[in-house]
């Protein structure tokens, strides 16, 4: 038999490397055998055993002799122990040990032996690997993997305190004790990031540490790495406890690693089809697995959150750290994610906000300025073919189906839907501020304000909330609404200012970095809207500011996708994901109309036009959205959907009733001459019933 040298795993004599860690193998009988056994080493670790070998070194359990404990010992291998590597080696020691938590290993103790290798000397944890549960007990519970997670991420998030990123963080060194509580091992490789601990830097950029499967793609391509670095290597070893395997395939460590700098994750019904993880939760984890480091999690903490909020969603618990209940996926929900599909959640409702909450947060508005919706051209899907079709037709129901005409109601999600959702009377936990009455009168005036809205008086609104600021001027709530306000009198330069403003004063306002995400959007700056929806879902928001982020993140993935299906393929996925877990985190029916939209949409570049009618009907049946514009949007939909099944009766009606709500709209009156044209052909034929 074989063995590895660092994780310990036993292949038969044929295999020559590790297919998880890319170690060449040594006979199992020779890596039992250690001359160290039985030795004294500095005068007072008297060796056990030998307990693993890593890259740098080996490590063994040992005795303290004067105190008694029994600690584990890190030694750099004597073929490693050339000054640069002892000095490694010590900066190890000396950043591990002050990293104080639960959650992280400590270090006694280091220093050199008596023939000049460096030690250091750590608590010995009884327990197993992390990689050895998984192998005795195949994937985890979403329940256990979230809590085995969330307690990485709270070692993690210590370190990243002090300065040091793990750079090395796997299955083999999280440590699972009794009661599945966790200890983070081998701060061997980390590096500081900044400070007096960065002056003799522990790798040079350009130098890959750490173990393959596992690395960041900026890791991989030996780029400087931060806290998300690590955010990234969680997110795959969480990724793992979920189905059991990896999100990258390849035949080798390269060309996992390749895979992970050039491709997206794959969908966990695919790596696992057995195993039904909740859409929520892989949303939570495909995010933080995103190659950009800016479109992650910024901290191991903020994924943690993610995760527990969408397991608490999943289970239909109350999330803790939220003031209303979230609704929760259906097993039914569930499944149908891990079937591609076969049918769409219609029938699942979320649980209703209270009733002070409703009264506070009215169904908002859908329709976004023509402006919000990306100016450049976007590629026609393919309809089905109709009976003596002319090509302008086709490219007008071929542009509907992907983004033209419809495109701007999805973002209303963004900017649209924040400023109705500050909690009941007007109350922030991170900055709102101020008594009751103050609180009450700020409450006022924004209902107010949106009922104005509702009414197109923008000019009155923007005069009521400026009257409101002179006697509030620092309520963050106030100041976003205005800069709504602004927004939809396409006075953009102004609303950014103010979204700006609010950050600068409350960097950690949710509703501020999804506005600005969405201003970003407009721009064009995708990635910066991306990082906007993802910020603000960091921030632990209420359960509607959550909805408000994944319906967003939804659409715009959604739009990148039909803009360009060959570039964006991936964001198919993500963006039906994203949109499951808007539903799932909605608390009223008006909140579920824009990922119906995106999920009817993809639904019908898939060509299951039954599902996409699902949705729509049930945006119409709710009454989800009331504005005319905004039912317009989706009668142009239902419009669509009908025209591709050939069902041109129903289609003509549909977008005769889409021109009629929004007679402005010149896609609209275009749509219904089409499918007047087809129904008046259709019943010449005898094709007229729908």
């Amino acid at each position: 038999m074989k063995q590895c040298p660092i994780c310990a795993t036993q292949y038969p004599d044929d295999a020559k490397f590790c297919p998880r860690d890319g170690a060449t193998l040594v006979s199992a009988a020779g890596a039992t055998s250690d001359p160290l056994i039985g030795q004294t080493l500095a005068g007072r670790y008297e060796i056990l055993s030998k307990l693993g070998e890593g890259g740098m070194g080996s490590v063994y359990r040992a005795r303290h002799r004067l105190l008694g404990r029994v600690d584990a010992v890190k030694m750099l291998r004597p073929d490693a122990a050339n000054a640069e590597a002892a000095r490694r080696f010590l900066r190890e020691a000396k950043l591990a040990a002050s990293i104080n938590h639960p959650n992280a290993v400590v270090i006694h103790d280091f220093g050199e032996a008596e023939s000049g290798v460096a030690f250091l000397a750590m608590e010995y944890i009884p327990g197993q690997p992390l990689s050895k549960l998984l192998q005795k007990q195949g994937p985890l519970p979403p329940a256990q993997a979230v809590a085995v997670a969330r307690q990485i991420a709270a070692a993690l998030d210590a370190a990243h305190q002090l300065g040091v990123v793990h750079r090395d963080l796997k299955p083999d060194n999280i440590m699972v004790m009794d009661g599945d509580r966790v200890k983070v091992v081998d701060f061997g490789i980390a590096k500081a990031m900044g400070g007096k601990e960065s002056v003799v830097p522990m790798t040079q950029v350009g130098l890959v540490v750490g173990t393959p499967q596992y690395m960041s793609p900026e890791q991989a391509l030996g780029e400087p790495l931060d806290a998300r670095s690590d955010v990234y290597s969680l997110a795959l070893v969480t990724y793992e406890m979920l189905v059991g395997a990896s999100p990258f395939l390849g035949d080798s460590m390269q060309a996992q690693m390749v895979a992970r700098i050039s491709e997206p994750p794959r969908p966990m019904r695919v790596a696992a089809p057995h195993i039904a993880v909740p859409p929520a939760i892989e949303a939570v984890v495909r995010q933080a697995l995103a190659q950009a480091p800016a479109h992650r999690p910024a901290s191991a903490g903020a994924f943690a959150t993610q995760l527990e909020k969408a397991l608490s969603a999943a289970d239909g618990a109350q999330p803790r750290p939220s003031s209303a209940q979230s609704a929760a996926p259906t097993q039914y929900q569930v499944a149908t994610l891990a079937t591609g599909g076969a049918r769409s959640p219609a029938d699942t409702q979320p649980s209703p906000a209270s009733a002070q909450a409703n009264v506070f947060r009215p169904p908002p508005a859908f329709a976004t300025p023509p402006s919000v919706a990306p100016t450049r051209p976007m590629p026609a899907a393919q309809p089905a073919p109709a009976p003596g079709g002319s090509k302008s037709g086709l490219w007008l129901i071929g542009g509907l189906l992907g983004i033209g005409g419809i495109a701007a109601l999805g973002l209303a999600v963004g900017l649209a839907f924040y400023v109705f959702s500050a909690p009941p009377g007007g109350g922030l936990t991170n900055g709102g501020g101020g008594s009751s009455l103050v609180k009450a009168e700020r409450a006022a005036a924004l209902r107010r304000s949106r009922s104005l809205r509702e009414a197109g008086d923008y000019a009155g609104a923007l005069r009521l909330i400026e009257e409101r600021l002179a006697a509030d001027p620092f309520a963050p709530e106030l100041r976003i609404e205005k800069a709504e306000v602004l927004f939809e009198k396409e006075r953009f330069v102004e609303s950014e200012d103010i979204v700006r403003d609010v950050l600068k004063t409350h960097p950690d306002y949710g509703p501020a970095h999804q506005s600005l995400g969405v201003l970003k959007y407009r721009q064009g700056k995708e990635d910066e809207a991306i990082a906007g929806q993802m910020r603000c879902l960091e921030l632990d928001p209420e359960p509607e500011y959550v909805c408000y982020a994944h319906a967003a993140l939804a659409q715009i993935y959604a739009n990148q996708y039909f803009s360009n299906r060959r570039k964006f393929a991936a964001r198919f996925e993500q963006a039906e994901l994203e949109a499951r877990a808007a539903l799932a985190a909605a608390t009223r029916k008006s909140l579920e109309a824009g990922p119906r939209l995106t999920l009817a949409r993809l639904f019908v570049d898939r060509k299951q036009y039954a599902l996409a009618r699902e949705q729509t009907d049930k945006i119409l049946r709710d009454g989800a959205v009331w504005k005319a514009r905004d039912r317009a949007s989706v009668y142009a939909q239902v419009a669509v959907i009908a025209f591709l099944e050939k069902r041109y009766a129903e289609a003509a009606e549909a977008a005769e009733q889409a021109s009629q709500l929004d007679p402005k709209n010149e896609d609209y009156r275009k749509l219904s001459d089409i499918t007047r044209r087809y129904r008046v052909r259709g019943k010449t034929k005898g094709q007229g019933a729908s």
